[in-house]
């Protein structure tokens, strides 16, 4: 039998593992990591020792990894002036980057803080809606005002409609495949 694989567009990682790299990474001890939610980036929710914290893993390809520093920097920008955001944690190193490598490439992961609370559809009431508003407004507010040094990719029409595509191709090759 061969060793050729069926291509991966997407996996999961074993949360045993993904804790074994946590605990290297941040110096943290019996980590525990649960998924708790699989789309543009998986999200773990990570128990240790330490502070709980939440970990963002990438998909492959989805951003450089200049343009994940920059999208942390500008969180670290907006926490260091007061605004309600979960700022990253810095592995024992210094680095950002968690790098993972996958079957279908590497994958990068950040580590945040853990906010503890509610989500706002499961807790709305007027109060509610005017703090969050409030905090958006902050968050635009302090976006207005922050130097322009971060690389961040261009959301534009050209790159919706790209992405969208992309994954329209990739469903219809898996669709062949499958009959």
């Amino acid at each position: 039998m061969s060793n050729h694989y069926f291509p991966v567009v997407r996996s999961l990682v074993s949360t045993e593992a993904l804790a074994k790299a946590i605990e290297a990474a941040y110096g943290f001890r019996g980590a525990h990591c649960q998924l708790i939610q699989a789309t543009m980036r998986d999200v773990y929710l990570v128990n240790s020792d330490k502070k709980p914290c939440i970990l963002f893993i990438y998909r492959h390809g989805q951003r450089t990894p200049e343009e994940i520093i920059a999208e942390w920097n500008f969180i670290d920008y907006l926490h260091t002036r007061g605004a309600p955001v979960a700022p990253a944690v810095r592995q024992n190193t210094g680095e950002l980057l968690l790098t993972l490598t996958a079957p279908e490439g590497t994958r990068y992961a950040v580590l945040s803080d853990f906010v503890d609370g509610k989500h706002l559809r499961h807790r709305y009431s007027v109060e509610a809606v005017r703090r969050y508003g409030h905090a958006i407004g902050q968050i635009h507010a302090l976006s207005d005002i922050m130097p322009d040094n971060f690389t961040r990719p261009c959301n534009d029409f050209r790159f919706i409609v790209g992405q969208s595509l992309a994954g329209w191709c990739i469903r219809c090759s898996v669709n062949w495949f499958e009959g």
